[in-house]
């Protein structure tokens, strides 16, 4: 399918949440294998003025003026003048660009006579994440697999949860009061949301929660990659194996010591448990 005209924006997503705001695609599905575009289509005033207020009070696109597409693969070829933004970051498109080309480019002169043509692929299975239990899946297709409660596999999941504690917890000294209280003073303090095994790499596990923004109070999510160098500790300084996170349950706070990435992903060296 083709479509050739003047937008004002044009949005491509892989779920129907925007900003966590407005369904810019609203018939978006994380786990489809394909990609929702959205054309906010350009017009006059009147057109604009509709377009604000229903974002504003439907929380959606003005139907007369937006058009959907899908696919598995999207290609969309605009001049060289128009922005690109990436979850909200600029892309310069220099970036992705040869010394040849970005020479030609400039040769150019006028980038809105310069076209570029960019390629959004779906890649279907290509991440993996850690979901709480209690989430409803609104934003998948397909029913997410239930945990068993009971039965052989939870007892096979408790005696591997006991076999590792008794690899991965050796007899050591238990950690000073002051120690401990650094860690409590000067790490993230972490409302757990959910914790899992790491897919494919043993004695590692992904714990998913949010922690407050220091100036604002707002929270913000977070993942904490624990392998089997962090060292886990209960408040007197008692060292645990780095596998009990994974009986974390949803709402306890924690506290994570580590470097965190800008994209809110801490390398835990310290956690302290309740």
């Amino acid at each position: 399918m083709v479509w050739e005209g003047e937008a004002l924006q044009v949005i491509i997503g892989n779920t129907r949440r925007y900003a966590n705001i407005v369904q810019m695609t609203p018939g978006a599905y994380l786990d489809d294998g394909v990609l929702d575009v959205c054309v906010v289509t350009a017009g006059n005033a009147l057109t604009t003025l509709e377009e604000i207020a229903s974002l504003l009070f439907r929380r959606r696109p003005d139907a007369e003026a937006t058009k959907y597409f899908r696919g598995a693969s999207i290609t969309i070829r605009v001049p060289a003048s128009i922005d690109l933004q990436l979850d909200g970051s600029a892309v310069r498109l220099k970036d992705y660009l040869s010394k040849a080309e970005r020479k030609v480019l400039q040769n150019g002169g006028n980038a809105e006579k310069a076209i570029v043509t960019y390629r959004f692929n779906a890649m279907p299975h290509a991440v993996q994440v850690a979901i709480p239990s209690s989430y409803n899946g609104a934003l998948f297709e397909h029913p997410m697999a239930e945990e068993e409660p009971s039965g052989a596999s939870q007892q096979q999941r408790t005696e591997d949860k006991t076999q590792q504690c008794d690899r991965d917890v050796q007899e050591g000294h238990q950690e000073t009061p002051e120690l401990v209280g650094r860690l409590l003073e000067h790490g993230y303090k972490v409302t757990v949301v959910g914790a899992a095994a790491h897919p494919g790499k043993q004695h590692r596990y992904i714990i998913a929660g949010t922690i407050p923004h220091q100036m604002t109070g707002d929270t913000r999510p977070v993942a904490i990659r624990v392998n089997g160098s962090a060292t886990v500790l209960t408040p007197s300084g008692k060292p645990v194996s780095p596998g009990l996170v994974q009986g974390l349950q949803e709402g306890t706070v924690i506290v994570a010591v580590g470097k965190k990435s800008k994209y809110g992903v801490i390398r835990a060296t310290h956690l302290v448990l309740p």
